[in-house]
């Protein structure tokens, strides 16, 4: 992430993983907010069941969003023991990686130290460390439509089925 610090510069900036196919309204969202908060996109975990090509053992092993008043995001938990603990007025909010970021990400991602078990870096630590310094308010934007996975080969044939007969805007 600090790599493209000095590309960025002082702009707002869309960030996702380049391994999942998202909503174009997620996106169109993150877009046109003219706010000058950090936005995180949480997705119902049962929309991802129902209209995604990911496993329920591997959506289970997602972070967690914590939401609190007025949208804002509390915090993200990685890879929880007890994703069901997380559930917010019946739904669980899970993170696909897929955020806006002001500059102020940057200095978030040099206050972090590697996670004490996985020994990583992880940016989910350091969007958290925003939400609860209040450094920035990271808001949520909500998502109920599915994601299409391409992390691995076995991951394509079903992205192709979800894709059969789809007008592809891109």
């Amino acid at each position: 992430m600090l790599a493209a610090e000095e590309f960025a510069g002082g702009d707002t900036f869309v960030l996702s993983n380049g391994d999942n196919l998202y909503p174009i309204s997620a996106l169109r969202a993150l877009a046109q907010l003219e706010d000058g908060d950090c936005r995180a996109v949480a997705f119902d975990r049962d929309t991802l069941l129902a209209h995604s090509n990911i496993a329920e053992d591997r959506i289970r092993a997602f972070a967690a969003m914590t939401v609190g008043d007025g949208d804002r995001l509390t915090g993200i938990v990685e890879k929880p023991s007890d994703p069901e603990r997380y559930v917010r007025d019946g739904r669980l909010w899970v993170n696909m990686n897929l955020y806006r970021f002001t500059p102020a990400v940057f200095d978030a991602c040099r206050s972090i130290e590697p996670d004490p078990v996985r020994n990583e870096l992880e940016l989910t630590a350091a969007v958290s460390e925003m939400a609860r310094r209040g450094r920035r308010a990271v808001r949520v934007v909500y998502s109920s439509e599915g994601v299409l996975d391409l992390t691995s080969r076995s991951d394509i044939a079903a992205a192709e089925r979800a894709l059969a007969g789809r007008r592809l805007c891109f």
